[in-house]
């Protein structure tokens, strides 16, 4: 079936879906097309909801054995990814965030349901849940606005008995994606923010940026050690105090994060217990709470790099906040909440064409493209004049391209071949 009369797929979300598709053998770059467009149509997570946004060129059952036993590295559909983000939202050091995630599920058939404890506090809910936790390594770009967005790129499933965990599988990430981009900042949650971890990467170069516990013990520089004096040189100095931080020479600005909110703040470099004698930056927040007119308690930062300004820390810190929506969509409006297979593999791989969907969605709201805001229909009573959020890019190419088929978005020399 052909477009709507007027419409003109965008030729940059065309150009993404062709490098993504070429990252594999070109036997199944048809298949993969199909499933990804499919993804972007439909508000569900389910394969057989892909393929109603389509006209499937295949058999039902040839898209289902394509994600259970397709024989290709899927780390280079990753890879393909990472090279648009760095394409189309340079950085001289791109920013990672890592975060989990819970799936809630009702059987505990699902792959690796288990149950898991839920640090979220919220009314009328369990602490324990029956649950797939999720950890994704995502990329921070910066809209044309200036707003923080974050872009999925890869996610592993924690496994039913805990092994390997979290820290684990964050670290797994870090090394399949950080060689994807010139140079890596790192940003982490609290749980995350554990010795073993940052040590491996700031071994290997990658700046990591994360808050750390209030009675986190802190240490200063130990003085010179004596000439002649026996023995190896003393690694920590005297112990950083509430009186000391209370000591350090304030700042109070306005900061160009968290929607612009007002903080106050001191930093010092240090040495962390936790990351054994390594020097750090370690800076001492607390931001002005407009409803409740008071300041809110001090939260402690950690950055590996010490050349990094204490506003530069806040302001790379506050990236982290964007994966809270992009948890929030992944789960509504992309439909991970449906993913449902009786197997871990095809779980994780079905997963992917999903987030990498979702993914091309994001990256499209980010950027302005007159392509896409003339398919575009916006009511009257919202702010946004173009489709600057993946529910409206979802909306603009649904009305426009449902049941298009997707191989003449394919280049020539990705066709798939005909059987004679």
């Amino acid at each position: 079936m052909s477009p709507g009369p007027g419409s003109v797929f965008p030729a940059t979300l065309k150009t993404w879906l062709n490098d993504l598709v070429a990252s594999i053998p070109s036997r199944g770059s048809g298949t993969l097309l199909e499933l990804l467009l499919g993804t972007m149509l439909t508000p569900r997570g389910m394969i057989s909801q892909a393929l109603l946004a389509i006209p499937p060129r295949r058999g039902w059952q040839a898209y289902y054995w394509f994600v259970e036993h397709a024989r290709f590295p899927w780390i280079s559909l990753v890879r393909a990814l990472c090279a648009i983000v760095q394409r189309e939202f340079p950085e001289a050091r791109r920013s990672l965030i890592i975060d989990d995630t819970l799936l809630f599920r009702s059987s505990k058939k699902a792959p690796d349901a288990a149950l898991r404890f839920d640090h979220v506090k919220r009314a009328n809910r369990l602490r324990v849940v029956l649950c797939q936790q999720i950890v994704t390594l995502s990329a921070s770009i910066v809209d044309e606005t200036g707003r923080f967005r974050a872009v999925p790129l890869l996610s592993l499933m924690v496994k039913a008995d805990g092994h390997p965990g979290r820290l684990s599988l964050a670290n797994a990430l870090l090394g399949a994606v950080a060689r994807q981009f010139p140079a890596v900042g790192v940003v982490m949650d609290l749980w995350f923010i554990k010795g073993p971890l940052v040590l491996w990467a700031a071994q290997r170069g990658i700046t990591v940026i994360g808050r750390v516990r209030h009675d986190s013990a802190l240490f200063r520089f130990p003085a010179p050690a004596a000439p002649g004096k026996r023995g190896p040189p003393k690694k920590y100095g005297s112990q950083i105090t509430r009186e000391d931080w209370n000591a350090l020479p304030a700042r109070e600005a306005v900061l160009a994060a968290y929607g612009g909110v007002r903080a106050r703040w001191c930093g010092i470099t240090c040495r962390p217990r936790i990351l054994r004698g390594v020097p750090a930056r370690i800076v001492r927040v607390s931001m002005y709470d407009t409803v409740k007119h008071n300041w809110s308690p001090n939260r402690l930062l950690l950055s590996t790099d010490t050349a990094l300004s204490d506003e530069a820390i806040l302001i790379n810190s506050s990236r982290r906040s964007a994966t809270e929506p992009l948890f929030r969509d992944l789960k509504d409006t992309e439909g991970f909440q449906e993913l449902w297979m009786q197997t871990r593999k095809p779980l994780l791989r079905w997963l992917h064409i999903v987030q990498t969907g979702a993914a091309l969605v994001i990256m499209q709201s980010a950027r302005a493209d007159p392509q896409l805001n003339a398919l575009a229909h916006i009511g009257g009573w919202r702010k946004e004049k173009r489709p600057s959020t993946p529910g409206l890019v979802k909306a603009a190419l649904l009305g426009a391209f449902r049941y298009h088929a997707p191989l003449p978005l394919l280049g020539a020399d990705r066709q798939p071949a005909r059987k004679s």
